[in-house]
Order: C-alpha cells, then structure tokens, then sequence
C-alpha cells in the first residue's frame, strides 16, 4: 500500500486502461491489441484531455500497414496534430529565446521541451502548449518589463512584480505569447525545493547544453529533470498528469547518469521521501532502472504525519484541507527551516498571498475585511429577496 493511503487512480495515478496504453507506449504490450480494447471502452469525445496526451505517443508504434488501418486513425490525427502545433510553437519560442539573449537574460529551458530536445527528440511525440524558463532571480523585473513592453498577457493578475512577491508565490508568473502559446519563468528551481537555498544554484551548475534541429538549448541535467518530471507530475491536476509516467520511464531508459546519492540526500532534506517512493516504486513496476537500494532506503525510512498529508493534498483537491489550506503553506510548515515565531508567521503570510492572491502581507485586514463585509452584503440580499417572496 502506498504511504498516505491507497490513492492510487487519483490525482496523477491511471487507472487500469489508461496504464495499459502507458504500457503500450514503453513496449510492453503491442498497440494493436491495446488500442481496439481500450477504444471500445471510452468515448473518445468526452476522454480527459490529460489521457489523450498518450494518442501522439502510441501512433509510432504502428507499422505500415496498421496506420491504415481506419482503427488506429485517432492516433495517426492525433500525432499530425501535435506535429502541427510543435512546429507552431517551436518559431513563437526562437523569437522568445532570442529576445531574452539580447537583454542579456540566461535561460535553462526546462519541463516539456527539456524533455522533447534531450529524451523524445521528436516535436510530435510530446505536444507541450506552453513552455517553461528558469532565469535568476535577479532577472525577474527585467523579464517582467520586457513581458509588458511587448505587450505580453499575464494569464493570472500580477498585482505587484517584485522577488520578495515571487518568493512567496514561490510558482513562478507566466504569460501568453500568442494563442496558442504561454511561457513560465520561474526564478525557483521547484517549490517543494525552495528551503533548500542550494538547489538552484546547483541546476545551474548541472545545466548542459542540448543541440537540436540546429538549436542550441541549455536544459536541466539528467537528475534534476527526472526530479522536476516526479515533482511536477505527481500533483492533482484538472488536465490529468500521467505522462510524467512515460517521462520518467525514458528519462531512465536512456541515461546512466543519474546521480541517486544527490535524489536521496534531497529527499531526505527535504522531506520528499513519500512522493519519491511511490513514484520510483510505480517506474520500477514497469521495468525502469530504478536501483534496488534506493528502493529498499525509501521503503525504510519513517515519515511524518505531515508529510503524508502533504502527499495526500497533492492528489486529492476536494475537502476541506485541500480548500482551505493550499499546498504552498503546507509546503511552507514541512520543509521550511524557520522556527518558533518566525515559522508561525512565514506560515501566515504563504496562506494569505496564496490563498488570498494579496500582494503584501500588511495588506491582509484590509482584503480579509472586504470579503466579510462582501460576505455579509450577499447574505443580507438573500435574506431580503425571501422576505419579498
């Protein structure tokens, strides 16, 4: 049983057909026996957007005379599409990254398009609508001014644009390029890293430059992205997250390099000792090279209470802790190395900027004051359009 309860089928675990396609896209089952069962048993008009990100991966797996096959032509579209949309997007991000050069902006291109130049090497196998830039902190308000002087849109409301504001989001800000694309910066390597004040400046050393259809790119290296594919994708999501699956499953098929002392330090640390069990335990199930004594050291070692409810707030978004309590101030309590007073009020000021959206702490009794008088407005209108009734 996993720790923190069997969930798996939430949050970022398949279900029982969808790990059939996983396992039809690693080469564990043939395509051709996977995909007319599973197609019987779905519709694909209403399938969750998260599992249809597998069609483009299954389609290589067709010889010829199966891709004719009118069976199999969601997945031939599907890849088509993907292709489509790559090539699209790859132009939106060389002007992008070409931009940011010029202004004197280093960047480390990291989550899918890291995994596309280094692992897939294939645009049409991983479709990736938005892209995701690591950029030092001290490059933040540059970045945000470039962003509004070519007239970039802000996807959520920025209130204030300053480091001490993003330390607190702690998730990064991000904009639209155009329609079809949107770019992340984040000046934090992972949230759940962020108390460990090491880290970034670590991907930055590990970084390594990737070449690709005559693109130069500078990526994460291979530890820190399967750390980042893990992190990134073991949380519930509205678009489900199983791809980090097939990610993680190629990330170990093709390096050796993997330094699993730096993933048992840092997950000791940094308490991350659950996720990481249950998602190498879940790579090493379907034959990844998952070392048996990182295994038998995650399966010893003892969690705390509260780092189990913070696995079980990753996947699982209904309820009251899960409302009530985002994951940046839980992720504040466990991992933070403040103590007494200062943790107390560190742990407040995550929950008010999180969960409020406010952009100073001082700024609380007043946001707090308006959504109760806004509060008691509503109730009042209520209890008046009874009345009339």
């Amino acid at each position: 049983m996993a720790w923190g309860g069997s969930i798996k089928g939430a949050g970022c675990w398949p279900s029982a057909p969808q790990r059939e396609l996983i396992e039809a896209i690693i080469g564990r089952h043939p395509v051709t026996e996977t995909w007319p069962r599973y197609n019987t048993s779905i519709d694909l008009n209403t399938v969750n957007s998260g599992e249809a990100r597998l069609y483009p991966m299954l389609a290589p797996r067709l010889d010829r005379q199966h891709r004719a096959d009118p069976r199999f032509a969601p997945l031939i579209q599907s890849q088509i599409r993907a292709n489509a949309r790559y090539l699209r997007n790859l132009k939106e991000i060389d002007r992008l990254l070409a931009d940011l050069r010029e202004h004197g902006i280093e960047t480390i291109v990291t989550k899918g398009f890291a995994l596309l130049a280094s692992v897939y090497k294939d645009g049409s196998l991983r479709p990736a609508a938005d892209i995701d830039l690591l950029i030092p902190p001290g490059k933040v308000l540059l970045f945000c001014t470039l962003a509004e002087n070519r007239g970039w849109k802000p996807k959520h409301v920025h209130p204030q644009f300053n480091e001490k504001i993003l330390r607190y989001r702690s998730t990064g800000i991000d904009f639209q390029l155009s329609p079809f694309l949107d770019v992340e910066v984040h000046a934090h390597f992972r949230t759940e890293l962020l108390f460990e004040p090491e880290v970034t400046t670590m991907v930055w050393r590990d970084a390594r430059m990737v070449q690709w259809e005559g693109r130069s790119w500078q990526i994460p290296g291979s530890s820190w992205l399967l750390i980042e594919t893990i992190l990134h994708g073991t949380v519930w999501n509205v678009v489900h997250s199983m791809r980090w699956i097939v990610d993680g499953y190629r990330i170990l098929e093709r390096d050796d390099a993997i330094d699993w002392p730096l993933i048992m330090d840092l997950t000791r640390r940094a308490s991350l000792s659950v996720i990481f069990r249950n998602a190498l335990e879940y790579l090493s199930e379907l034959g990844a090279r998952v070392p048996d004594n990182v295994l038998e050291e995650l399966k010893a070692r003892k969690p705390s209470r509260l780092e189990r409810l913070d696995y079980r707030l990753r996947l699982k978004p209904e309820g009251f802790f899960a409302r009530y309590f985002p994951r940046e101030p839980v992720n504040y309590w466990l991992r933070s190395k403040s103590t007494g007073w200062a943790k107390l009020s560190g742990f407040f000021t995550y929950f008010f900027v999180s969960q409020l959206g406010i952009s100073q702490v001082r700024s609380a009794p007043r946001v707090v004051g308006r959504k109760f008088l806004s509060r008691i407005a509503s109730l009042r209108q209520l209890h008046n359009a009874h009345s009339d009734s």
